[in-house]
């Protein structure tokens, strides 16, 4: 059994009859899209990528179907992802496509679903407050050397600890999920992979509960690692950049990355 095929067999997973069939014909339009020449229109390599991580797109699509969404516009979107972070790869960097397509592709589905469903958990409002937020606590902490208290911040939006927390908390859950999605084939012989790949650690599962377990691990982190690794792995930052960004040496953030994806491993052991 192939790896697309075992990937196709997860999205099946817990969908209705109807939901399956509908999913499959969203596919083969999109592939037939793709082969006239429609959808894409990259060179033949970059439609290849395209072709070999459709599954992933799919998989990233199938989890917003239950949202009051159209699954033909979900696939749609979902494909429009995978186009553009295959167009912006650069295999000669050596980095997985997957980690430019799955933060890409969840962005554009997120975006379709805020604009578009009105049974999101998440509205607009609140994830731009959330985004508001997290900038403050960074200049925060460039400007005075140390990690805003919930406090400072919860006054500084005029809110209260509890709607604080309700807020960095319910769009925090949406981020990392994403950081738990199966990630598809790159068009090396490595195949499909995690972000168990990159922290070395083979404790991640698809199970939400594991999903929890994640957030949880992330959570516990200082607030300036939480947003390295953030900045790293679903922003796509380049370990210079970051170094930068907090006034740190390169070294200082590899040692971050290295040693909270430790704690995070150890964290769902």
């Amino acid at each position: 059994m192939t790896v697309a095929t075992k990937s196709r067999e997860k999205v099946s997973a817990k969908l209705s009859q109807e939901e399956i069939l509908e999913l499959k014909n969203a596919e083969k339009k999109i592939i037939s899209k793709l082969i006239n020449g429609s959808m894409g229109g990259l060179s033949k390599e970059k439609n290849k990528l395209i072709m070999e991580n459709l599954p992933l797109a799919i998989y990233l699509a199938k989890k917003y179907i239950r949202k009051d969404a159209d699954i033909q516009d979900l696939v749609q979107v979902a494909a429009i992802g995978l186009i553009k972070a295959v167009k912006k790869y650069n295999p000669s960097r050596k980095t997985k496509l997957s980690y430019y397509a799955i933060p890409t592709i969840d962005g554009e589905l997120k975006h379709y679903i805020r604009d578009n469903c009105y049974s999101i958990r998440v509205s607009r409002k609140c994830v731009e407050l959330n985004a508001r937020i997290q900038k403050f606590r960074e200049e925060f902490l460039y400007t005075h050397g140390r990690e805003a208290t919930r406090t400072e911040t919860a006054k500084k939006f005029k809110l209260k600890l509890k709607t604080l927390a309700k807020i960095t908390q319910t769009v925090g859950a949406h981020y990392i999920s994403s950081l738990d999605a199966p990630v598809g084939n790159n068009g090396t012989k490595d195949g499909f992979v995690r972000l168990e790949e990159v922290i070395g650690s083979n404790t991640f599962s698809d199970d939400i509960l594991e999903r929890e377990g994640l957030l949880e691990a992330l959570r516990a982190l200082n607030q300036r690692d939480q947003m390295i690794i953030k900045y790293h792995f679903v922003r796509d930052c380049s370990q210079a950049d970051i170094a930068k960004h907090f006034k740190i040496t390169q070294a200082q953030v590899s040692r971050v990355i290295r040693n909270s994806c430790r704690k995070i491993a150890t964290a769902l052991a």
